[in-house]
C-alpha cells in the first residue's frame, strides 16, 4: 500500500525542500507519521491525497526548520536544482542529439522558473500539472478552496510565461531590479543561458 506512495511522496519533498537529504528525510517522517495515524484515516479523500497532505506539512515544516536554523548556502541550492530529475527523465531511446538539446535546455529553464515562483503557486502548480492531482484533490491537500486552486494555478501559469519571456528577451532570469507582472523580481542568481 505504502510502495507506491513513496516516490510520489519524495518527488514532493524533493520539489518544496530543494534538498534530496531533506527531501528523504521528509519521506521517513511522512511514512511514520502515517503509520502512527493509519487508524485516523477517515476515508473521506483517497489514501493518496491524505498522504500527500501529510508530505507537504513535513516539508513545509522542514523547510521552517531549516529557516530558524542554518541557512542553505547559495552553490548547495543551485546544486540541489540538478537532483530535481535524473537528466534522462524525459529521454527517449533513440533520440538525435539536437533533439536531447531542446528537451534538457526546455527541462532547465522550466526548472528554474518554477524555483523562482511564489511557494503558494508553486506548490499549486506541482500538483496540478506534475503529480496531475484535480483541482478538488489539491484543495483538500492544501486546506483551501477550488476557486483559490484555480485561480493560483491561472496566476501561476501566467508567472512562468512572464518569466520564461523575460528569459526570452534577455537570455536569463530575472535580477533584482527586473519586474515580473509590475512587481519587482526577487534577486536570483544569473543563469547562464
Amino acid at each position: 500500500m505504502f510502495r507506491p506512495a513513496q516516490e510520489r511522496v519524495y518527488r514532493l519533498a524533493l520539489r518544496i525542500t530543494r534538498s534530496s537529504e531533506d527531501a528523504e528525510d521528509v519521506r521517513q517522517e511522512t511514512f511514520l507519521k502515517v503509520h502512527r495515524k493509519l487508524g485516523q484515516f477517515e476515508g473521506r479523500s483517497q489514501f493518496t491525497t491524505w498522504v500527500s497532505r501529510i508530505a507537504i506539512n513535513e516539508a513545509l515544516m522542514c523547510l521552517r526548520r531549516r529557516r530558524s536554523g542554518t541557512h542553505v548556502s547559495l552553490e548547495e541550492t543551485l546544486q540541489s536544482d540538478t537532483d530535481r530529475l535524473p537528466d534522462d527523465a524525459f529521454c527517449a531511446p533513440l533520440e538525435d542529439p539536437e533533439q536531447a538539446y531542446s528537451r534538457r535546455e526546455l527541462h532547465d529553464a522550466l526548472a528554474q522558473a518554477l524555483s523562482v515562483l511564489r511557494p503558494a503557486y508553486r506548490i499549486v502548480f506541482m500538483l496540478r500539472a506534475i503529480e496531475q492531482l484535480s483541482t478538488m484533490e489539491t484543495a483538500k491537500i492544501l486546506h483551501i478552496s477550488a476557486s483559490s486552486v484555480k485561480a493560483r494555478m491561472r496566476r501561476a501559469r501566467q508567472e512562468l510565461k512572464d518569466i520564461l519571456l523575460v528569459r526570452k528577451k534577455v537570455g536569463q532570469f530575472p535580477v533584482g531590479g527586473m519586474e515580473v507582472n509590475g512587481r519587482p523580481a526577487r534577486a536570483q542568481p544569473q543563469w547562464s543561458s
